[in-house]
């Protein structure tokens, strides 16, 4: 029930998320003399906030927007959780502070106008990237980042936002040892199922997506070894059959059946299949951009979207799925150039042909197509961004239909270009920019 307040009445927060460790953090601050009058993760937030005040941000671990009205301070916190998973907008303009966690919403308002942000329609039509700073396609409408606080101080009418959480880019991984590596492996493996551990918690029936990738595969296959385990899961969930839900294809080259199969099979789970078709993205596209107050940028949403209104119709509303796999540990074919930069700079020529050889078995692309595409992202981004304003001026590729002449001249010399410490810290820095800005 929202908003809630605190026991002290002068606290209040709206909130949308779920906080994963809210247990262990409610048994810590009762032993610091806090009460609770529910057993929602809600109320923990707020007595976190009463015991720590922003600082009750590293704490959690979940996913999170919430806005809190502080009475004694006169000001609204408000914050959202480390990789955004949770969306909050607002509008801030003449001394009117606006929230909600959909842009629609917001457009109720009246002192929100429903106008084009052009910049952002620039940057999706030209870079196909749409999160990378706090504007949205709507004018006057901002998206506060994740990782990143907003208060406003009523009494000043002042707006500040800060970043309260960030990745920090190790260098010395880049040249570690055998031993490292499998202690950094092993020490992976462990967060990974803590994290899974901690989101079985449900009182209602848990699904997995499934697409056959290592992703999906290794979260079903390390959910299921919690399904009988009482102090992970509901007692009256004990033995459930994990319910997994995969989005098929008629084409084999786009079908990966064969391997979300292997893993029904290991598990037991029981498998949902729904099959998306051009004609159904064609109907739905419409639909799909109005619920995400943004255009669709990948076809890929497409499927989820299918499979996330199978699960619905199942009776399943929690669903387990993997984001950020290649991003965080460079499973795309784009990052094959910058790790083959990376060890030519480390050690040399031979060593990178070397390296070169194993993707192409691994990735199954050719050694001279990765060899020029580490040569083409070696080139200095002046030259690159040259290369790409000639293609808007001349009207060639894909970008000569989107833009009008007089769009050109406005926005042609406004490329987007990466943060400088991408380039500083080589393939760590690209996996950076995508996890943080590109790509999640």
């Amino acid at each position: 029930h929202m908003p809630m307040s605190a026991q002290s009445g002068q606290v209040w927060i709206t909130y949308n998320g779920e906080i994963y460790n809210y247990v262990e953090l409610r048994e810590t601050l009762k032993t610091l003399g806090h009460k609770f009058s529910t057993d929602s993760d809600t109320e923990v937030i707020l007595a976190a906030y009463a015991q720590w005040g922003v600082d009750c941000l590293p704490r959690f671990n979940g996913m999170f927007a919430f806005a809190l009205w502080d009475g004694p301070r006169h000001r609204l916190f408000c914050a959202r959780d480390r990789f955004g998973v949770k969306p909050f907008y607002y509008r801030w303009n003449s001394g009117r502070f606006v929230f909600a966690s959909e842009i629609k919403s917001l457009l109720k308002h009246p002192s929100v106008p429903c106008l084009p942000n052009d910049q952002s329609v620039f940057y999706f039509l030209s870079a196909g990237i749409t999160d990378h700073d706090d504007q949205t396609f709507f004018s006057g409408v901002n998206s506060l980042l994740a990782g990143h606080t907003l208060t406003l101080d009523v009494a000043s009418m002042q707006l500040e936002t800060r970043k309260w959480w960030d990745f920090e880019i190790n260098p010395e991984l880049r040249g570690r040892s055998e031993a490292a590596s499998l202690a950094n492996a092993e020490h992976f493996a462990e967060l990974l199922g803590d994290a899974i551990r901690l989101r079985l918690r449900s009182d209602v029936p848990i699904g997995s997506c499934l697409s056959g990738g290592l992703d999906s595969s290794t979260i079903v296959c390390l959910a299921n070894r919690h399904m009988f385990d009482e102090s992970v899961v509901s007692r009256r969930l004990i033995g459930d059959r994990q319910k997994t839900f995969t989005a098929a294809y008629a084409e084999p080259e786009f079908d990966e059946r064969t391997w979300s199969q292997l893993v029904i099979r290991k598990t037991g789970a029981e498998e949902n299949l729904v099959f998306p078709t051009a004609q159904g993205l064609w109907s739905e596209i419409e639909t799909m951009a109005w619920h995400m107050d943004e255009p669709v940028g990948s076809t890929s949403i497409f499927a989820q979207w299918n499979v996330m209104r199978l699960a619905r119709r199942r009776g399943v509303t929690v669903l387990l799925d993997g984001q950020g796999g290649d991003e965080l540990l460079g499973g795309y074919f784009s990052y094959f150039p910058h790790y083959l930069s990376q060890v030519r700079q480390q050690a040399g020529a031979p060593a990178m042909m070397r390296a070169a050889w194993q993707l192409s078995r691994v990735g199954g692309s050719p050694v001279v197509q990765l060899l020029l595409q580490n040569g083409a992202y070696r080139l200095p981004w002046r030259l690159q961004r040259t290369l790409r304003r000639r293609t808007f001026e001349t009207g060639s590729g894909v970008q000569g239909w989107q833009f009008s002449e007089e769009f050109l001249r406005r926005f042609a010399d406004r490329a987007w270009k990466p943060p400088s410490a991408v380039d500083a810290d080589g393939l760590a820095g690209i996996l950076y920019q995508d996890v943080t800005t590109t790509s999640l």
